[in-house]
């Protein structure tokens, strides 16, 4: 399928606009301190309290047990949060990034954490490369885990990344991360319904252009490309690139669910249990948790 945008569209917009979660221009860090990347890992850690387990960040997805002194290549590393966390219980982690915004700062992250953490030797491992997923520069088996979140789906070919994935991993290894959830309440509420109909979106644009315009940073007029999958759509493009791979999980954050400005309150009124169930079903994220290579 040919799409709208190139690569090269995405790269320059994920260059310029960094994931440091301040679409607003409201940070008043500067960029690079240590103050910076606190200031991020809070607001990623506190927008996915769903994915933790026992207080620690990811704890569902990321196999932390099993990662000490193991590689692990995390494709789409932004501003390092994922790959501080990864280093910090012991693993020897590779991050590549098609942007140089993101391979400089998570750098910089990591001379930072050397210094707070001079005794983990693992730290010294770790190397950053600017890299094109779609083609990874690593010999194939290289790998005991990968991990990725949130970053595939905006590449031209995300079935390419997966092949890439199933490549570099070793025999009987593992990976976990999250794409875009079509079946969701983002893509139909907000996406369609919302801005679509309401907003009379769909005048000018088509589903999928809908979906990249508002998935990330739309006050700066939308990443070029977010592609969003059914479960049953992912579950079949993991397999036959060699895969074993239970059904993926939707989950999701309780905003995606109340009306704008009220999450706070509704969640005061409203049983946690009934967001999180409708969230299983219908949550924007779509994630595949510990699948195997065969």
């Amino acid at each position: 399928m040919k799409y709208k945008y190139s690569k090269s569209h995405v790269r320059n917009f994920w260059n310029t606009h960094g994931m440091t979660y301040d679409w607003y221009g409201v940070s008043e860090e500067a960029e690079g301190t240590a103050e910076f990347f606190d200031r991020i890992d809070k607001v990623m850690w506190n927008a996915h309290r769903f994915a933790a387990q026992e207080g620690i960040p990811f704890g569902k997805y990321i196999p932390f047990s099993d990662i000490k002194d193991k590689k692990v290549l995390e494709i789409g590393c932004g501003m390092g949060s994922h790959a501080q966390l990864l280093a910090l219980h012991g693993a020897e982690v590779t991050g590549v990034d098609l942007t140089e915004k993101a391979i400089r700062n998570t750098k910089k992250r990591f001379e930072i954490l050397k210094e707070r953490y001079p005794n983990m030797e693992n730290i010294n491992k770790c190397k950053f490369l600017q890299s094109d997923a779609e083609d990874l520069p690593f010999e194939s088996g290289t790998f005991d885990f990968v991990w990725s979140w949130g970053v595939i789906h905006h590449s031209p070919d995300t079935k390419k990344i997966v092949s890439e994935i199933h490549r570099v991993l070793k025999k009987d290894g593992h990976t976990s991360g999250m794409v875009y959830h079509r079946n969701s309440i983002v893509y139909y509420v907000h996406y369609m319904f919302l801005r679509g109909v309401l907003m009379g979106k769909l005048l000018k644009h088509n589903q999928r252009e809908l979906a990249d315009r508002y998935s990330d940073g739309w006050q700066h007029g939308g990443c070029p490309k977010a592609e969003h999958f059914s479960k049953n759509e992912w579950q079949k493009i993991m397999q036959e690139r060699g895969f074993s791979l239970k059904k993926p999980i939707a989950a999701g954050n309780v905003k995606e669910i109340y009306p704008p400005h009220t999450s706070r309150l509704l969640q005061a009124i409203i049983p946690s249990f009934i967001p999180n169930t409708v969230l299983k079903f219908f949550g924007w994220f779509l994630i595949w948790n510990m699948a195997k290579k065969k």
